[in-house]
This record gives structure tokens, sequence and C-alpha cells, in this order.
């Protein structure tokens, strides 16, 4: 029989926003506890930060003495390359949840015109903070606490 501490319920979208970044989250899983709503589990905060940077499809820095920000896909030199705000979708499974996580961005990022993949900008401090600030609003918008 399950407890209100480990079944795990579902808002079916919850968003929030920082700066230039705005985040999706949907579904968005949860515990129900008699003190409100938390985390899924007690690391899903930091696991799920984890994940989808792995998952977000991010330029990269390449080189030691003149680094040089190029795609991960086809190795095309995006220094030239002109910053806008881009879209991008990407799933996020973690071991403890019933179904993936589907995580829609529009943050700063750029084009890569040798391979036409979308790319973010995560590796800049600021909007990689500003991401961080998104999903907490989004967190919030749905009154899920960590705990």
């Amino acid at each position: 029989m399950a407890t209100g501490d480990d079944h795990i319920e579902e808002i079916p979208r919850v968003s929030g926003r920082a700066a230039d970044v705005s985040v999706t989250l949907a579904p968005m899983p949860f515990r129900q506890t008699e003190s409100g709503r938390r985390f899924a589990s007690p690391d899903f905060g930091p696991d799920f930060i984890v994940e989808l940077h792995e998952r977000l499809p991010a330029r990269r820095s390449r080189g030691l003495f003149r680094p040089k920000l190029v795609c991960p896909m086809c190795g095309t030199n995006l220094d030239a390359e002109p910053v806008g705000r881009m879209a991008v979708a990407v799933d996020v499974a973690l071991k403890r949840l019933p179904s993936p996580i589907r995580v829609e961005l529009e943050m700063p990022g750029v084009g890569c015109p040798g391979c036409h993949r979308t790319l973010v900008n995560s590796d800049d401090g600021n909007v990689d903070s500003d991401l961080s600030d998104a999903l907490i609003d989004a967190f919030r918008a749905g009154d899920i606490r960590p705990g």
C-alpha cells in the first residue's frame, strides 16, 4: 500500500521564466505529503539538473590555448554565429520516475551552419544561472518544494 511519501503524482504542465530563459516541464512529478507537494525523490533536484545538461544540445569549447566554440555534432566553428533566442525540447528520464519529463526551453543559443542543429548556450555562466532560476520558478508555479 502506497503512503503519501512514496506515491508519485503529476501536474500536466508547469512553466517558469528567468531573464532570457523560459522552461516548461510536462508532466511534472511530485509526492503529495502532509506538508504539501515535494520533489518526487530526495535527490530529484541535483539528478534532474545533471540529466538535463547531458541531454541539452549545447555548443562546446574546443582548444586549450585559443579555445573555439564548436558544434558537438559536426565540429563547425560557431564563434562568428549570432546568438538569438532558440527553442529546444528534450526528454529527461530518471530511474525513480514513472515516465520521462518533457523539457521545452527557449533560451539563448545559435544555429549551426554546418548541420543546421539548434544549440543552446548552456556553457555561458549567466545563461546557466538563468536556466536554474527558470526551473525554480517552474517548481514554485507548481507549488513543489525540495524535501
